[in-house]
């Protein structure tokens, strides 16, 4: 396998290594990782918030969002707008943010 593949697989000696990595051998049997999650790098904050008001919206089930900064701007009105539209469809919406930074 590619150290470059998009999709190492959840129990890869990669991904593995990297658990080990972040978290330390003495917490592995502690903490365990879920499988459906991706890392992905955005060039612009328009396609970051694009893609995140996408997700909100298809979501059927939860959505998590934790973030430092929420402000009362136009992304922020847009995510609350998404947050908005997906609770009405009856998904469990629950929303984090810093105390400080927003």
């Amino acid at each position: 396998m590619s150290e470059t593949s998009t999709d190492p697989g959840i129990g890869s000696q990669r991904v593995v290594r990297l658990r080990e990595a972040l978290l330390g051998r003495r917490y592995r049997s502690r903490y365990r990782f879920t499988s459906g999650n991706d890392v992905r790098l955005f060039g612009s904050s328009a396609d970051l918030f694009g893609a995140m008001i996408a997700r909100i919206d298809a979501a059927t089930r939860d959505v998590a969002l934790e973030t430092y900064i929420f402000c009362d701007d136009a992304i922020g009105r847009s995510l609350s707008e998404a947050l908005i539209r997906a609770a009405a469809r009856g998904v469990r919406v629950r929303v984090i943010t810093d105390g400080i930074g927003s």
